[in-house]
């Protein structure tokens, strides 16, 4: 897993229960051949307010950072391919089929990088 520091939360609807955790990287993380540097701040999953109570980040934690740092960095994918590779790590990753869909469908409602 890759190291991450919870730093604070995000803004949300009714406090705590639709906010998330906003995490800083401890070490530099490869992703697909480029470098996620130490000290990157992210909230993993950016999904609308509706889905975050339901997206477990205990087992989805890498493939959300992966996703996080594509919608960045891969200008030149579309954000259908980065969102479908998103659902593969989180396959490849153990996490269960119903948080997958779930979280899928959350991040594909959100289309700003």
């Amino acid at each position: 897993m890759t190291g991450l520091l919870k730093i604070g939360r995000t803004g949300g609807l009714f406090g705590v229960i639709f906010s998330r955790p906003v995490y800083r990287t401890t070490e530099p993380v490869d992703l697909d051949g480029e470098t996620i540097p130490a000290g990157y701040i992210t909230d993993l999953v950016s999904s609308p307010w509706w889905g975050r109570p339901f997206l477990p980040l205990a087992h989805m934690k890498t493939p959300a950072l992966r996703h996080d740092m594509r919608r960045r960095l891969q200008r030149h994918k579309s954000l259908a391919q980065i969102d479908g590779q998103f659902r593969e790590d989180m396959r490849l990753a153990g996490v269960p089929e119903p948080v997958r869909t779930l979280a899928y469908w959350a991040v594909r409602t959100n289309t700003n990088r």
